[in-house]
């Protein structure tokens, strides 16, 4: 799942930005007419490379830390003692870093 998330994500992004990019230089193009921007298949190979490698690294280090994770260490609780005499069982968040 922290692969799909990763990849659609760097996907999407890689899709916006290029979009934006195209627009921008079309936009540039009518007000200055000797602009000479180019989006060639090389510059859209190399960023999609850079994309692509970013999503694999930080979905590599998210499993990672996922993995280390114990079930029992999500799932404890801490037992408190209340004002009425009884015991109450609270959970409280795991923060991995």
């Amino acid at each position: 799942m922290i692969l799909f998330m990763a990849t659609f994500t760097a996907l999407t992004g890689y899709g916006l930005g290029v979009g934006l990019v195209t627009l921008m230089i079309s936009i540039t193009r009518y007000r200055l007419p000797n602009y000479a921007a180019m989006i060639t298949f090389w510059n859209l190979g190399l960023a999609f490379g850079m994309v692509i490698l970013i999503a694999a690294i930080s979905s590599y280090i998210g499993i990672r830390k996922v993995l280390k994770i114990e079930p029992f260490d999500i799932f404890q609780g801490v037992a408190v003692l209340t004002s009425s005499g009884g015991t109450a069982l609270f959970f409280h968040p795991v923060i991995v870093i």
